[in-house]
C-alpha cells in the first residue's frame, strides 16, 4: 500500500469512528447490549398485548348474527389471540440465527439484557394510519401524473385536471373502500420494540403490516377456510414471523458492524505502530 493510500485509509477509518462516536451509527454494543459467550443475544419476551380497536365479536370471529355483540366472548377471544401470539413469538425466536430466548435461569440471574415487547395495533380492520398512508401515496401519484401530463401537453390545465381526477379516485377508494378491503382481507398490524431491561431505553423498533396470508389459508379444510378467527390467526402468525425476521436482521447487522469496527481499529492501531514504533494496545 502506498503512503498516500495509507493516509487516506486512516482518514476514512477515523471519520467513520468519529461519526459513530457522535451517535450516527450507534450499535447495540454501544448501548450496553452484549452477546453471550456463544455469540447470541439473549432476549426475554413480554406477553403480547392488544391495543387494536375491536368493537364486536363479529369483527374477529365467524359467529351467528345474534352473537355478534357478545362482549364477554369478545374479551375471551382477544385473550386467546394474545396468548397464541405470545407462545408463537417465543417459538419464532427459537429458530433465530442471532437471538436466543432467555431461559428462566438466565432471567433470574439477569442474563437477558433486552426485552421484546409486541402489541397488536390492528386486527381484522385496516389501521387508520395505513389508510392515510395509502391516501397520501395516491395523492403523490396524482400530482406526479398531473405534472407529467402538463409537461407532455404543455398545458397546465390538462395537468390540473389529470391530477385532480387521480387524487379524487384514490381518496374515494381508500375512504369508502376500506370497508371492502376489511371484508375480503384479514389485515394485521404488529408494533414492536426492543428495550433495555434495566433502563427501559429503546434499542430497536419495528412496525409490520400483513393484509392476508392466502397461502396458509388456502390449505385449510373447506369447512374452516371461511372462519374469520382462523384467517386472522394465520395472518397474525405471518406478521409475527416477519417481525422476528426483521429483528434477526437488525441483530445480524449490528454484529457485522461491531466486528468490522473492531477490525478497522486493530488495523489502525497496527498502522500507527508501524509508523511510530509506539503500540496502542
Amino acid at each position: 500500500m502506498t503512503l498516500l493510500s495509507r493516509v487516506y485509509s486512516m482518514r476514512f477509518v477515523l471519520l467513520i469512528h468519529l461519526l459513530c462516536a457522535m451517535g450516527g451509527c450507534a450499535t447495540w454494543g454501544d448501548k450496553g447490549m452484549a452477546t453471550g459467550r456463544d455469540g447470541f443475544y439473549r432476549v426475554s419476551v413480554a406477553p403480547v398485548g392488544n391495543i387494536a380497536p375491536i368493537a364486536t365479536l363479529a369483527d374477529i370471529m365467524t359467529v351467528p348474527p345474534d352473537q355478534a355483540d357478545d362482549q364477554a366472548r369478545l374479551a375471551e377471544q382477544i385473550r386467546t389471540v394474545e396468548q397464541h401470539l405470545t407462545a408463537n413469538l417465543a417459538d419464532a425466536l427459537v429458530g433465530s440465527v442471532n437471538l436466543r430466548l432467555a431461559s428462566p435461569t438466565e432471567l433470574n440471574a439477569g442474563g437477558a439484557l433486552m426485552r421484546l415487547e409486541v402489541q397488536v395495533v390492528a386486527y381484522g380492520k385496516l389501521e387508520k394510519k395505513w389508510q392515510w398512508y395509502l391516501i397520501g401515496s395516491g395523492v403523490a401519484e396524482g400530482l406526479m401524473q398531473g405534472v407529467l401530463a402538463a409537461g407532455v401537453t404543455r398545458n397546465p390545465w390538462v395537468g390540473l385536471v389529470v391530477a385532480t381526477e387521480e387524487i379524487a379516485q384514490e381518496t374515494l377508494l381508500w375512504t369508502g373502500g376500506a370497508g371492502l378491503f376489511n371484508k375480503y382481507f384479514t389485515p394485521v398490524s404488529l408494533q414492536a420494540r426492543l428495550v433495555d431491561v434495566v433502563s427501559g431505553a429503546e434499542i430497536w423498533t419495528d412496525h409490520v403490516f400483513v393484509a392476508h396470508d392466502a397461502d396458509a389459508i388456502g390449505v385449510l379444510p373447506d369447512a374452516q377456510r371461511q372462519w374469520k378467527e382462523l384467517q386472522l390467526q394465520l395472518t397474525a402468525d405471518k406478521a409475527l414471523r416477519e417481525l422476528v425476521a426483521d429483528l434477526d436482521g437488525a441483530a445480524s447487522d449490528n454484529l457485522r458492524w461491531e466486528r468490522a469496527a473492531d477490525s478497522d481499529l486493530r488495523w489502525f492501531d497496527g498502522e500507527v505502530e508501524a509508523w511510530s514504533g509506539v503500540s496502542l494496545q
